[in-house]
């Protein structure tokens, strides 16, 4: 075993560095200007090469080493394009593709491969990157919405669940009414969206506020009688807002609305993005 441990350090420890193999990568992935640089940190912790691996040079190390035999290099490299070394979850190729490297990732939670002189194996985590590059692919910008929705639904996809119109918990509210109004989407129990009280000759119509969602369109709709409805901001009610009037990040909105004659009224709140 003490023999076979150096043996594959003299050779695993090429397997990104030597510049036959290096060449390789790069002949085999143009168009790239950051990593045509990196040399072998490419796939090695350090510009040196040798080991330890990142976790790109792990992958490939192990596709080489033990699943090809050392038959191939470049097949090595195409069986973990698909793979995500580094766990951002963007694959290999698509990392490669966006000319930013595949073992690495910003902050310290990259994974080193090692062996002991016995040659076993020893993976390492929450290492810091090597310095120098840009790490991972740019983060998709999310919006406002998508990151609330994120923040209750992890990991979701499906769109009857964390779409903008979808109802996950039968309340009435949709999720982007409830990203609106600050209430949560998971709830059980259905939950006020409005409150409404009248004093002396004013409705008090009034509702929470997401401070981030208050570029959404968000418009109050009364009706006397169900048949027709009006806007009241454009009946010259201009809300009045009170910041962390609910709870923090979420803002009190008040309409003070003239009572009508009949002194009846039937209201909704409309929010669009």
């Amino acid at each position: 075993m003490r023999a076979f441990f150096y043996i594959l350090v003299a050779t695993m420890g090429c397997v990104c560095a030597t510049p036959t193999t290096y060449e390789l990568w790069r002949t085999k992935y143009p168009g790239t200007t950051q990593t045509q640089t990196m040399g072998c940190s490419v796939c090695h912790t350090t510009s040196a090469g040798g080991p330890p691996w990142n976790s790109y040079g792990r992958d490939l190390v192990f596709a080489f080493r033990f699943d090809l035999n050392r038959s191939d290099i470049e097949l090595a490299m195409e069986m973990i394009e698909e793979m995500d070394s580094d766990g951002d979850g963007n694959t290999n190729i698509e990392e490669i593709t966006a000319d930013t490297p595949a073992g690495w990732t910003s902050g310290d939670n990259n994974v080193f491969l090692n062996f002991t002189e016995q040659g076993v194996p020893v993976v390492t985590r929450d290492q810091p990157p090597v310095s120098g590059y840009l790490y991972d692919l740019d983060p998709v910008e999310q919006s406002a919405y998508e990151s609330w929705v994120s923040l209750y639904f992890p990991g979701e996809t499906d769109e009857s669940v964390i779409g903008a119109s979808a109802d996950p918990n039968q309340d009435g509210i949709s999720n982007l009414l409830a990203f609106y109004l600050g209430t949560d989407p998971t709830a059980t129990s259905a939950q006020n969206a409005l409150s409404m009280s009248v004093q002396g000759a004013y409705l008090i119509v009034s509702h929470g506020r997401r401070t981030e969602a208050a570029a959404l369109a968000a418009t109050l709709h009364m009706s006397e009688s169900l048949s027709g409805w009006s806007d009241v901001e454009s009946d010259g009610v201009v809300p009045s807002v009170t910041t962390d009037g609910v709870s923090a990040g979420v803002d009190l909105i008040e309409y003070q609305i003239p009572l009508p004659a009949g002194g009846r009224v039937f209201s909704y709140l409309e929010v669009s993005e």
